[in-house]
């Protein structure tokens, strides 16, 4: 690959990668560095660039892209022609509420299509269990889960191609698959890793508001369907309690938050530039 041919593919994968949970409407240049490293295939180093920076640089002289600070004045990048409206999020999470992600057994009993037979939830534990489909479980503390279905699943990836103006025909042929919840990731990654994390959350927040309404309609708190947030004990807020308890807690909290989310939380910048981009310290 020449030089000319690597900055092609990084403008192309700018242009495919990039999103703004930022009112100002840029990227922050330590998540965009990452999302190209691992799209284009190659190392900036690889081609004369010191820095990611540097590579900015070569591509705002072309009228590419702009750089600067955004509204939490940290290090971004815009597209110069505007083509993303500000403070657009991730494909398929606009408009969506802080994602709580659901307890594994929950998921499972809604939008698995094996074991066959019924499958139900208990009131007072939250406990999961299927039974055979000619068994009726008469007792009022199992609730009967009715799963979403496949054919609904179906249409709601269709219902996110439509909405991210994907026109392809593997792509949504993939849908028509037996293990298509498989597949389209797959082919969504490839097009482009951001598609492919805006699927996994618009699929996760059409099954949570399904399972929020059965919850309503069978009286089921919803306490019961959702993963535990840890807590903070006394002591080890207050400082006399391990301070690696302390860390495991805090990032046992920051792993169930949705990328725009974590986007908004304050991070030294020396933390993740040691983390996504290790040759900026150098």
């Amino acid at each position: 690959m020449t030089a000319q041919e690597y900055l092609a593919d990084v403008s192309k994968a700018i242009r495919t990668n990039f999103y703004s949970p930022d009112p100002s409407g840029g990227m922050l240049v330590a998540i965009l560095a990452n999302l190209v490293q691992r799209t284009v295939g190659h190392h900036h180093t690889e081609f004369g660039y010191l820095k990611f920076g540097d590579l900015l640089r070569q591509l705002e002289q072309h009228g590419l892209v702009r750089t600067g600070f955004n509204s939490k004045n940290a290090y971004s990048v815009w597209l110069n022609d505007q083509t993303i409206r500000p403070a657009q999020a991730m494909p398929g999470a606009q408009t969506e509420p802080p994602y709580r992600p659901l307890r594994k057994a929950v998921w499972l009993a809604f939008v698995a299509t094996m074991p066959l037979g019924r499958r139900y939830l208990n009131r007072n534990t939250g406990e999961v269990k299927n039974e055979p489909a000619d068994h009726v479980n008469e007792d009022p503390d199992w609730v009967e889960i009715m799963p979403l279905g496949s054919e609904t699943e179906r249409a709601i990836a269709q219902d996110f191609l439509h909405k991210n103006n994907i026109d392809n025909g593997q792509i949504e042929a993939s849908i028509k698959e037996e293990r298509w919840y498989i597949e389209l990731p797959k082919l969504l990654s490839v097009r482009s890793p951001a598609l492919a994390i805006g699927w996994k959350r618009f699929r996760s927040h059409h099954v949570i508001r399904a399972v929020k309404k059965w919850c309503e309609l069978n009286r089921i708190d919803e306490h019961l369907v959702f993963e535990d947030i840890p807590k903070l004990s006394a002591s080890v807020v207050q400082g006399s309690g391990d301070r690696n308890q302390l860390k495991s807690l805090l990032l046992a909290a920051i792993a169930r938050m949705s990328t725009e989310e974590l986007m908004k939380l304050n991070l030294l910048a020396s933390h993740l530039v040691a983390i996504l981009l290790p040759d900026l310290l150098g």
